[in-house]
């Protein structure tokens, strides 16, 4: 389950001030967690926009908590690297990305400003686009619009935990676990 957060809703030049990645196995729970905090300005082709600035100040404080200590963040090209495959076998185990399917509540917004990044700093993203499946879809399925509860939404670690449940929600009620 991967899940950003971002400083504008343009899909094709939002700065990205945080990442999550959980690796997880339907029915096997959480396997490993990653947070990365970003530095805005060092994506010099990303953009804020004062709509979404607005939104981050109606937000719950801790909703920004996470990605407003600049001494927390990593250089994107780092947090980049670390994100894809290989570079980190210390957290995710080698060889452990070759079957991955990846999540994201829409990898619409997620995976397209993701690889938009990726490509800005010339790094190969770790996913191919068929490997993306749709956390929404789910929640439609269950009829569910809300996260099951989620104290820290807008918290990129809580939301993939948020949206896991979702998904072994489904695949237990479809019988795949």
């Amino acid at each position: 389950m991967l899940d950003i957060e971002t400083l504008s809703q343009d899909t094709r030049v939002a700065s990205v001030v945080s990442i999550a990645l959980v690796a997880f196995r339907p029915g096997g729970g959480i396997q490993r967690e990653s947070l990365w905090i970003l530095d805005p300005d060092d994506q010099p082709n990303r953009k804020a926009d004062f709509a979404t600035i607005q939104w981050w100040m109606k937000q719950r404080p801790e909703a920004a908590a996470h990605w407003a200590i600049p001494s927390r963040r990593t250089p994107t090209l780092q947090a980049l690297k670390e994100l894809s495959w290989g570079v980190n076998p210390v957290i995710y185990g080698p060889g452990t990305w070759d079957q991955a399917i990846w999540w994201g509540n829409s990898p619409n917004f997620d995976e397209t400003i993701m690889t938009g990044l990726y490509k800005e700093f010339s790094v190969a993203p770790p996913w191919k686009f068929r490997e993306w499946r749709d956390v929404r879809t789910i929640r439609e399925f269950l009829k569910d619009k809300s996260f099951p509860e989620n104290p820290n939404l807008h918290n990129p670690l809580a939301d993939c935990r948020a949206q896991i449940e979702l998904v072994e929600r489904f695949y237990k009620e479809q019988g795949l676990i």
